[in-house]
């Protein structure tokens, strides 16, 4: 369904009104015989009854649009159109139930109403969102990850989601670069992602430059996600600094006799830590 928009406004197509028309109409006669075959009310009457539930539903639906351009929730009037078309539906099955028509014929007039308010809702999604966006009430749309990268390219695909939920300025060749950066960087790194902090802008990623800070924890090697054996590689190194002081090599090499893979790094910041503390 396509719409002309003049200003913060928004028309329905052409087509869109022939189908409304189209849904009226049926609808219509499925009351009008309901009420005058089954229910027994005077045709005047019955007229009078259509007419109304007719026009209760476009104005329903009018000032549901209207509300939606006016960038205020239409919810309690799409709640209402909602209800009335259900009413409908129901009432047009029941309509062809009680003539004795066959169940297929039923369905089809039921799904006449439901289909024309679906592509209504649709509609009014739309005007609210545009609107909401002119007006600075929603975000733009977020960069999206097309299918064949989630499909080869998994880690990169939710990092560079992820930076799109953040900047919604990002399009997705932007974001992709970034992830793609940041990926590398903490490979060559080789940390820990629940261990890392990195202080990080978007200039230097895109540009090549390098990262401001890159505060690198506990390497891999050293603890593999053990967190008693950090318990336990601090303990020693406490017990070797007693020992030797603060003379790295000595309390390195003793350390080594427990954990021959600590790195020189990880003892010699433990050491400037017992030391500050």
């Amino acid at each position: 369904m396509t719409t002309t928009t003049y200003g913060n406004r928004a028309r329905m197509s052409p087509l869109f009104l022939a189908l409304a028309g189209i849904s009226l109409l049926l609808a219509s006669w499925g009351y009008f015989d309901l009420f005058t075959r089954h229910a027994g009310m005077p045709p005047g009457l019955a007229v009078l009854a259509v007419g109304g539930l007719d026009l209760a539903a476009v104005l329903i639906g009018k000032h549901a649009l209207i509300v939606a351009q006016d960038g205020d929730s239409s919810l309690p009037w799409n709640l209402a159109l909602i209800a009335l078309t259900a009413l409908g539906s129901f009432a047009q099955f029941q309509h062809a139930y009680l003539n004795g028509d066959a169940i297929a014929v039923g369905v089809v007039s039921a799904a006449f109403p439901v289909v024309t308010v679906l592509l209504f809702e649709g509609q009014l999604r739309r005007v609210y969102r545009l609107n909401g966006r002119a007006a600075g009430r929603l975000a733009e749309p977020r960069a999206t990850v097309d299918l064949i990268t989630w499909l080869f390219y998994r880690r990169l695909a939710l990092r560079a989601t992820r930076l799109a939920v953040l900047d919604r300025g990002l399009t997705q060749d932007t974001a992709l670069m970034i992830a793609e950066r940041q990926l590398t960087l903490e490979a060559a790194a080789d940390i820990q992602p629940q261990r890392r902090r990195m202080r990080r802008t978007y200039t230097a990623e895109l540009d090549g430059s390098t990262l401001e800070e890159l505060d690198v924890h506990t390497p891999k090697a050293d603890n593999g996600g053990d967190v008693r054996r950090r318990g336990e590689l601090a303990a020693a190194i406490r017990t070797a600094r007693e020992a030797h002081g603060d003379n790295l090599t000595d309390v390195l090499e003793d350390v080594r006799t427990k954990f021959p893979d600590v790195q020189a790094d990880t003892v010699r910041r433990t050491l400037a830590r017992l030391a500050a503390s």
